[in-house]
């Protein structure tokens, strides 16, 4: 899977950063949650009607768009929100995407 990330300070806290990444395809949301629930991301929570996907790793907020877009929010630095971004890999390989 190969992914574009872009990361910026967080809007909420300057001294945290948000990382923006993207699969480049869409994503069935319903089968995302379904295999993020065996994972260390928590309060999994979908807005069908906004086409996301939310929940925490840790400290840090995720939203996982239908788009493919995905979004770490509130974390240390680059290096911590990738950790989070593996996991979200992980799940999506499960789905064979």
């Amino acid at each position: 899977m190969k992914l574009k990330v872009y990361d910026s300070p967080c809007v909420v806290d300057g001294s945290k950063v948000l990382l923006s990444a993207n699969i480049g395809k869409k994503i069935d949301l319903k089968k995302m949650e379904e295999h993020l629930k065996e994972s260390e991301i928590k309060e999994l929570k979908i807005s069908r009607l906004l086409g996301v996907l939310k929940g925490k790793h840790g400290e840090k907020s995720v939203m996982i768009f239908n788009s493919g877009k995905i979004q770490v929010r509130k974390a240390n630095d680059e290096k911590d929100a990738m950790k989070t971004i593996d996991v979200i890999s992980e799940a999506l390989k499960k789905m064979g995407d």
